[in-house]
């Protein structure tokens, strides 16, 4: 028959630095676990600064686009302005050929009626002094008529010139406002974040070392007796 089985073996005593390294190695991975969770809170943080950095830009390049419509707005309407001016030149040369054809025409007429005699050609002087006196009239009417078109075009210029630097005086103070912010933000959070993150830093070194001396006390005592010992 084979033996009987003797009585279980009393429990085994664990040693203390075992059970110390084992305690102390279970810290460490909590703690090397709260360092990742603080790294990947910082990283989180880089990306969202990241991302507002990259609004910012697109921002800037949608005010430029702003700026170039404004631009190309304000040369077609320079080149309006031009156009205008050369349809006033050209009615202004075609109002001086029909007066340059109608002093000849009277002219020819002068001539012809200057044959009849002493009277008619007394009738044509008056009639020639009458038609001068209106030309004059004229003329003077023609030259105000273009004068004032003259002012009217100078101060659509002045208009457009000054709604343009208007608007870009606005646009650009609108910009460097929201820059502002944009950075006073950023700043704001930035410093934010740095603070946070060396209180948590402070606060585990803190734990660390509280934990370090716990440790080292806690050895110290379940050693005393040995030392006391030898």
């Amino acid at each position: 028959m084979p033996p009987k089985k003797g009585k279980k073996a009393g429990k085994v005593e664990v040693d203390p630095a075992v059970a110390a390294a084992e305690a102390r190695r279970k810290e460490l991975i909590k703690e090397a676990d709260a360092l990742k969770t603080a790294r990947d809170f910082e990283e989180a943080e880089a990306a969202r600064m990241d991302l507002s950095k990259n609004q910012l830009h697109r921002n800037w390049a949608i005010d430029k686009v702003r700026v170039v419509e404004l631009q190309d707005a304000l040369r077609v309407k320079e080149g309006n302005i031009e156009t205008i001016k050369e349809q006033q030149a050209a009615e202004v040369m075609e109002m001086k050929k029909k007066l340059k054809d109608y002093l000849l025409d009277l002219h020819e007429e002068v001539i012809n009626e200057t044959i009849t005699g002493e009277q008619l050609n007394k009738q044509a002087q008056d009639m020639q002094r009458d038609v001068l006196v209106g030309m004059r009239s004229d003329a003077r009417g023609l030259k105000k008529a273009f004068k004032e078109r003259e002012l009217g075009k100078e101060e659509l210029q002045r208009k457009v010139r000054r709604a343009h630097d208007r608007a870009s005086y606005d646009l650009r103070r609108a910009y460097e406002r929201k820059l502002g912010e944009c950075k006073a933000q950023y700043d704001h959070d930035a410093r934010v974040t740095r603070e946070r993150l060396e209180r948590a830093r402070k606060q585990a070194v803190a734990r660390l070392e509280e934990k370090k001396l716990s440790h080292t006390a806690r050895v110290m005592k379940e050693h005393e007796h040995a030392l006391k010992v030898r």
